[in-house]
């Protein structure tokens, strides 16, 4: 929902529906999350629920946004504790205080990565990093190769933030050449995408 336009219309249009589909499967205890695609038309696609933890690279990010440990509550909820709604930050306006961005690295042409470089100089409170590929591995062209998460609080600021992945990781080639897709259209974000980040 960090990713809407209007807290109305995502209530409207989505929360109630999703808090109706946990309840009519019968969903009593624990912590589930939903993904949504919203395209310029307004219309929303699930492609994703999950009851699940998912600590190596959203649950923590995820905390960041929701001010919510839901690994956390998962755990004691598994061992017996219980939690209930009061126990939940005040609500926030606007909720979400940042938003998770999450930056993929697709091989763009095939190749065998001769070297990784740079991934393990990034901030390790700031990024979350799967690395899914080695030093040595012969990549198809167009494979994901490492996915990198982290929080931004404006369109202006996860545009620093790519320009700084950009600039200090490579994924090399056989020939000493980078193999990864770059995004740099650092404009089209700030000036289309604002709608991404609550209070702009």
């Amino acid at each position: 929902s960090s990713a809407l336009q209007d807290d109305d219309e995502y209530k409207e249009q989505l929360n109630e529906k999703c808090v109706r589909f946990l309840r009519e499967i019968g969903c009593k205890k624990g912590v589930a999350w939903f993904q949504f695609i919203r395209d310029d038309k307004g219309r929303y696609y699930a492609i994703e629920m999950a009851q699940r933890m998912s600590a190596d690279t959203s649950g923590m990010s995820v905390e960041k946004v929701t001010g919510v440990n839901s690994m956390e509550w998962m755990l004691d909820i598994a061992f017996g504790g219980e939690h209930t709604a009061d126990m939940l930050p005040a609500e926030a306006r606007p909720p979400f205080k940042q938003s998770h961005c999450v930056y993929l690295h697709f091989a763009d042409r095939a190749g065998t990565v001769s070297s990784i470089e740079g991934y393990d100089k990034l901030d390790k409170d700031k990024f979350r990093i799967s690395m899914l590929v080695h030093e040595g591995e012969k990549v198809p062209g167009y494979r994901l190769m490492c996915m990198i998460i982290f929080n931004a609080g404006s369109a202006e600021e996860m545009c620093d933030v790519l320009r700084q992945i950009n600039a200090d990781t490579r994924i090399l080639d056989e020939n000493g050449e980078n193999m990864y897709l770059k995004y740099e259209d650092y404009g089209s974000v700030i000036q289309k995408q604002e709608g991404l980040f609550r209070g702009e």
